[in-house]
């Protein structure tokens, strides 16, 4: 290895490298130091470290398992591919839209994510198709990255037959209903690059090239580039690097301040080029505000004792009631899981060959939970940051217990390992059954209705279709109310950059602002087409919010607005059904607009059935008209 290619010596700290890590060069005839948890640079893979090595036949079986059930899981996110966006996902791929028409981030949509998520899904589109198909196609191509990565994160702690069964847990867990695993949340990909850097950040502690820990920090800032949560795995990557750089004595400080400089700087750098992106575009005032100014009032709304009532009863709902979701004939599995993830805690105490790995792990463990709590809301796809740590720990819980088996039994060592492995075999297996008739059976219009029960996702397509077959060329089209996925199936500018009217519905200062300037830019706009979403699920508002916005609607909508069509929601657990709804048109969609009109505050409140109504804009050649469908 050439020296341009290595970190370099204490007299070079700011040249091509930084220093080298570890016991290596100077120390490497220093008598090897007893077992430590901190001690990161004896991190090798299993066949360098006999400690761990397994034998062949093992590795073989596990490589069987995650083979089994990434075919699984590749079947039944690709059967699943046509299910209707959800909210989230259509501020994304709306987002993600506008970028693709040259449209930079924050002028004509707002929200408070970084934009990492919606170049993503730029990205995807261009690849797959501007479709929900091409989505989840994309999201598939995604959470098959992230279980290589987890695979390889898993062989670079322990063996090979940690990572396939870290992949394969990673693959199932990644893919569960109670995590809206269905859907291409900004999670899977701030994952996709936490665990592709922290992988990588450990091959630094072993290969000690420059470029390993350059490239590492990019890809741990990219994570946080998704989403702001992301910036935890990159606190992890530097104690990673911080604990490894102090635990030899004498302490070498232009080691040190090299290498966590160059690390700052990488995982710095991607936010730097894309603030100087929004600059250079004229958005960044906007940015900044939506980023750094209005996430103090949104993470202030919710107290501390009421985020951990929420926590309980998310924790309950994924670990317990999972039977919700799952096939009739099978027993719950997700608790199983976690279960025996929690034998490789108990291992990292327990097996002196994986006492190494704690640090690592535990910091992990911590800040992944740590990346789920901010605001304390604790919605089920915030705990996708989880599961590359519990596949870790399922994955080296397994192995360590084949390996203590293995020396606890000198006459026929391969029975203990054989048990473990049909115990994996089990609870993968009995996993991938619990989701089986999410995953293989049913529709997945039916299957959005189970996991989003009344929100109308399936009733936003229609209503996108119906648009996008009748606009003209440069159309606008204003929804009233939290469904930014409809501008993306129409393929129609939304006429304000507020498409979330959640902001508008909170208990702060700048929600009265908010709902002046949305009114404005409508107004403003005068968009061919109106939806108006009477769906409290839509809305959510807080007590003692404005209802200013309701108040101007009524007035406008029945000046040059005619109804188009209505799609009505009703729900009914009678004999397992679950929602379904109808697009109603012509004097049918009216006459159900006058009937459910004087109640639509009631709407808004949880007292009537939600509908969504879509208005078309008539011409008049004398100005302002009044609309006749009230009449």
């Amino acid at each position: 290895m050439s020296s341009a290619d290595r970190w370099i010596t204490d007299k070079s700290v700011l040249a091509v490298g930084c220093i080298r890590l570890g016991p290596r060069g100077a120390d490497a005839g220093a008598p090897p130091a007893a077992a430590n948890p901190l001690t990161l640079s004896t991190m090798t893979p299993s066949e360098t470290n006999p400690d761990t090595r397994q034998p062949k036949w093992v590795t073989y079986a596990t490589a069987a398992m995650l083979a089994a059930v990434m075919i699984a899981v590749c079947i039944g996110r690709i059967r699943l591919a046509p299910m209707p966006l959800e909210r989230d996902e259509g501020e994304y791929a709306y987002m993600g839209q506008l970028l693709l028409q040259g449209e930079p981030p924050y002028k004509e949509a707002f929200n408070m994510k970084l934009p990492g998520t919606s170049m993503a899904y730029a990205v995807l589109m261009t690849v797959f198709g501007e479709t929900q198909r091409g989505i989840h196609y994309g999201l598939l191509l995604v959470t098959v990255m992230t279980a290589g990565f987890v695979c390889m994160l898993g062989r670079q702690l322990v063996s090979w037959a940690t990572g396939f069964l870290a992949a394969a847990c990673y693959l199932i867990l990644s893919f569960m209903i109670q995590l809206h695993g269905t859907s291409a949340n900004t999670e899977h990909f701030v994952m996709l690059f936490a665990v592709a850097g922290l992988w990588l950040m450990l091959r630094t502690l072993e290969t000690e090239r420059l470029w390993s820990l350059i490239v590492s920090g990019l890809l741990l800032g990219t994570a946080a580039l998704m989403k702001q949560h992301g910036a935890v795995f990159a606190v992890v990557g530097g104690l990673v690097l911080l604990i490894d750089q102090v635990q030899h004595r004498p302490l070498r400080w232009g080691r040190l301040v090299g290498g966590m400089g160059v690390l700052v700087i990488s995982v710095v750098l991607p936010l730097a080029a894309v603030m100087l992106w929004l600059a250079l575009a004229g958005t960044f005032e906007t940015f900044w505000y939506w980023i750094y100014e209005y996430p103090q009032h949104y993470v202030a709304q919710l107290p501390a004792s009421e985020g951990w009532k929420l926590l309980k009863g998310i924790v309950t709902m994924i670990a317990w009631r999972s039977e919700q979701f799952s096939h009739p004939d099978a027993p719950p599995g997700a608790w199983l899981l976690l279960l025996v993830s929690s034998t490789g805690l108990a291992m990292l105490a327990l097996d002196r060959s994986m006492w190494r790995h704690a640090f690592f792990v535990l910091s992990l463990l911590v800040l992944s939970f740590v990346a789920v709590c901010p605001g304390y809301f604790f919605r089920p796809h915030y705990f996708l940051y989880m599961p590359p740590v519990v596949a870790l720990l399922f994955g080296v819980g397994l192995t360590s217990m084949m390996r203590l088996g293995r020396l606890g039994a000198k006459a026929r060592p391969q029975v203990p390992t054989a048990i473990v492995l049909v115990v994996a075999g089990a609870v993968l297996s009995i996993c991938v059954a619990q989701q089986s008739s999410i995953w293989f059976d049913k529709d997945p219009d039916e299957v959005t209705r189970i996991v989003f029960p009344g929100n109308p996702f399936a009733e936003a397509m229609e209503f996108g279709r119906l648009v996008r077959e009748d606009r003209k060329p440069n159309a606008t089209i204003a929804i009233i109310g939290s469904e930014p996925q409809i501008p993306f199936y129409a393929d129609c500018r939304s006429a304000t950059g507020y498409i979330y009217m959640y902001p508008l519905m909170e208990n702060h200062d700048e929600a009265e602002r908010m709902q002046k300037e949305a009114i404005e830019d409508i107004v403003s706009a005068r968009p061919e087409y109106v939806v108006y979403v009477l769906n409290p699920a839509s809305w959510l508002p807080q007590r003692n919010a404005s209802d200013r916005i309701f108040q101007w609607f009524q007035r406008f909508i029945v000046l040059d607005y005619d109804v188009v069509a209505v799609g009505a929601t009703t729900s009914s657990n009678e004999q397992g059904k679950f929602d379904a709804s109808t697009i109603h048109g012509g004097e049918e969609a009216r006459e159900i607009a006058r009937r459910v009109w004087p109640h639509q505050s009631a709407i808004i409140g949880r007292k009537y059935p939600p509908v969504m109504i879509l208005f078309k804009r008539h011409a008049s050649p004398f100005g302002h008209s009044e609309s006749t469908w009230l009449r």
